[in-house]
Parts: structure tokens; sequence; C-alpha cells
């Protein structure tokens, strides 16, 4: 099976039914946001129109925008904008309710955890309206006594299915990520959150991997990329130390032809620190990533 770059092929409204083609189709996307610490891995920053004409000028088609509440986002004239310019939202990203504001799903705390929720309520019912995706990454929690595991897995297991019923009612796509245990102490294999995934038992709801937090916690790209097959959803990627791609020591071939294997037709967002600058990384990832796409892996 060859690569075929199509930019610009909407994605499937669920990202377990996968078409039946010849090609495999990878839509590179950059991620954005209006105000992020200058050491977050995003990329672009600042207006998020300004954020869509810089990625356009850059030759990207899709962005992944973090936000902190949805009511930073006027859906229709980003609607409206995305149409214009040809262009589209891929993903919402929401990290900022876990960082900024405490939220997660594994809180004691049971107010906690339906604020949690409410919260992401308000994403998925933006991401209907951008016709996008919603992660759920960060505000998975992290577990403050390990020897009570499963009563914490409990609580972010009910919380999912409320939201993955939520989500399926609005036809918006989950997108469960896998993060290091440096950042949370949750989940943090691919196995794990694969096992994770499918107690929640909703088509709705699938795996976001990402490479940086790969190179840590997985022993092999190729394996844990096969291990994933149709519960794949969402890719990040970043190098090894989370620059670009092409600035650290990942094998991004062995990532390219993995995901080819698995019939990956989704987002590949760059989510990597905006080093030297925003313009350049975006710029320079999605340059190694093209050139390593048209090559034609065999």
């Amino acid at each position: 099976m060859a690569y075929s770059l199509l930019v610009n092929k909407p994605a499937a409204v669920n990202p377990r039914h996968k078409p039946s083609e010849e090609v495999s189709v990878l839509k590179f996307s950059v991620t954005a946001a209006e105000s992020v610490p200058r050491t977050a891995p995003i990329l672009l920053r600042g207006d998020l129109y300004k954020s869509i004409d810089t990625a356009i000028e850059i030759g990207y088609a899709f962005m992944e925008i973090h936000i902190r509440t949805a009511d930073q986002v006027d859906s229709i004239r980003m609607t409206d904008y995305c149409k214009e310019r040809d262009f589209r939202i891929s993903t919402i990203g929401t990290g900022m309710g876990y960082v900024l504001d405490k939220l997660s799903l594994t809180d004691v705390q049971r107010s906690v955890r339906n604020e949690a929720v409410q919260r992401l309520k308000t994403h998925i019912d933006l991401a209907e309206k951008l016709e996008c995706g919603v992660i759920i990454g960060s505000m998975k929690g992290s577990i403050p006594d390990m020897n009570d595991y499963h009563r914490y897995e409990h609580y972010c297991l009910d919380c999912m299915k409320q939201l993955a019923d939520y989500a399926g009612s609005k036809k918006v796509s989950l997108y469960f990520e896998v993060i290091n245990r440096y950042e949370v102490n949750f989940l943090n294999s691919i196995e794990n959150t694969l096992e994770f995934i499918t107690k929640v038992n909703n088509p709705w709801v699938s795996i976001l991997i990402d490479t940086f937090h790969m190179n840590i916690e997985e022993k092999n790209f190729a394996e844990s990329i096969a291990q994933c097959g149709n519960m794949l959803g969402h890719v990040h990627v970043a190098d090894s130390n989370r620059m670009y791609p092409g600035g650290g020591h990942i094998d991004f071939v062995q990532v390219l032809k993995a995901l080819e294997n698995i019939n990956y037709e989704g987002y590949v967002a760059l989510e990597c620190l905006p080093a030297p600058d925003p313009y350049t990384a975006a710029l320079n990832g999605l340059s190694f990533l093209q050139d390593l796409y048209h090559k034609r892996i065999s």
C-alpha cells in the first residue's frame, strides 16, 4: 500500500468506521491556542483566526485548538471563517481544564468530577458545531492513592460513560489520550488505556497516542500502534525531546509505516514545543513529515 497525500479529505464521522481504500490518507494538523505558557507543547499562539491564516500560509489544512472553556470560541464565526478559507478544525484540546482549573474525572470529590463532566460536555457541544472531535487527556487526572486504584478507575469510568453517551447523541468523537507517567500517574500505557476504553464500551470513544509519550512508555512503536488497530482515533506527534518531528531521534519512518499497516486515515496533529519559534517549528515539522509521506514508504 502506498501513501497518497490528500490533506483536504474530510474525516469520517466516527473514527472506528474506516472506509476501505487502496491508499492510506493522513491529515496533518497544527496545534494552536490563544494563551498558553511558553513551555507548553502548542505551536501557534495568539488570535485563533490569525493562527488559521498562518497555518494555511505554512501548508496546513487543519488545526487543533486548545481552549480553557468553550465560550472562548464563537462557533458561527469560526465555522464561517473556516468555510471561507477552505479550512477545518480537527480537534479540541481540553487539558487547560485540569492544568488551570484542577478539574479531573478522578477527583475524590464528586462535585469536582461533575464539574469536569459538565465542562467537557460544553466542549462536546462546541465540537458538534465545528464538526470535530474532543480530546480527553490531562482531564482524566491523577490518582492520589494507588492503593485505592480501582476506586479512582471507577470514578473515571463512570464519568467517561456519561460523556460517551452524550458525545454519541451529538455524533462527536472522543479521543482518550495516553500520557506518560511523569505528567499523570493513570493509564500511562497503550495496553492499559485500550483495556480501559474497552470497559467504556462505546464506539464514540477511541484512543489517542502521542509519539513523545510513547517514546517514554512503549517498547516498540510499530507493535504498539498495531495493538491499537481500529481503536486508534487520533495521533499527536512530537520528537523524543518534544521538538518538532525531525528534531530528535524518533524513527518516524517506522511510525508512518505502522499507521499505514492499520489503515489509519485520521488526523496527525503536531503537538510540539514552539522552538526555535512557533512558525519555524510548525513549518519544519510539517515539511519533515510530508517529505517522508511523499517518498511512498514501502
